[in-house]
C-alpha cells in the first residue's frame, strides 16, 4: 500500500526553533532601536527592579536584636530603591551607601527605610 503525502510535517524540535528565533530577533531590534541599557532597566524593572529597602530594614533591625555592634555600626549596606515622581511614573533608581547607624540618624533623607533607633547599641563616631 502507498501511502499519498500531500503535505510536509513539521516536527515540534523545528516549530520550538522557529518561535526561539522570532523571539530573539524581536529581543535584537528592541535593543539596537530602543538602546542597551534602556532595555536592560526595562528588563530589571519587571522583575521589581532589585529595590531593596525591606531586606536592609529587616537586617538592620536584626543586627539591633542580636547586638551586633559590627553590624550595626560599621557593615556597609546599599540600599536601593526607585524615585517616583507625582505623576506616579518611575524616574529611576537611588542608591544609597551607608551602615544603620547613618541610615537611622539621616531619617530626613532615607525616609522610606523606617530604621528605628537601637537603644541596646551605641556607635562610637568614628
Amino acid at each position: 500500500m502507498v501511502m499519498n503525502k500531500r503535505g510536509q510535517e513539521l516536527t515540534l524540535g523545528t516549530v520550538i526553533l522557529i518561535v526561539l528565533g522570532i523571539v530573539v530577533l524581536v529581543f535584537l531590534i528592541f535593543g539596537f532601536s530602543t538602546g542597551w541599557s534602556n532595555l536592560w532597566d526595562k528588563i530589571t524593572n519587571w522583575g521589581g527592579g532589585k529595590v531593596n529597602l525591606d531586606t536592609v530594614r529587616q537586617g538592620c533591625e536584626l543586627a539591633c536584636t542580636m547586638g551586633s555592634v559590627d553590624d550595626f555600626c560599621t557593615l556597609e549596606r546599599e540600599v536601593r530603591f526607585s524615585i517616583e515622581l507625582t505623576s506616579g511614573e518611575h524616574k529611576g533608581k537611588k542608591v544609597a551607601n551607608g551602615t544603620c547607624d547613618y541610615f537611622e540618624k539621616n531619617k530626613v533623607n532615607y525616609s522610606g527605610l523606617n530604621i528605628e533607633h537601637c537603644a541596646g547599641i551605641t556607635c562610637s563616631a568614628a
